[in-house]
């Protein structure tokens, strides 16, 4: 979920199969193992972020124009 063009595709099969989409629910997340947080390097940081955070983003650009067209929808974040 961290990159864009997996949320295209995933758009696309869910309007395809259904016609329309009138929720989304964003429900993934990633953390580093327990231990020292000083011990988290740059890459597992910028996975964290990526899939904790932009995932949310990418759901909004692609759901929000959609739901907009329909007149509404529901997002949801865990």
């Amino acid at each position: 979920v961290s990159l864009r063009s997996e949320f295209d595709e995933m758009i696309y099969a869910a309007k395809s199969a259904f016609g329309r989409i009138d929720i989304m629910v964003n429900n993934a997340g990633f953390t580093h193992r327990n231990g020292d947080m000083l011990g988290v390097d740059e890459e597992t940081f910028d996975l964290i972020t990526a899939v904790n955070m932009k995932a949310i983003y990418h759901a909004a650009l692609g759901v929000v124009p959609i739901m907009d067209r329909q007149g509404g929808g529901v997002i949801l974040t865990t």
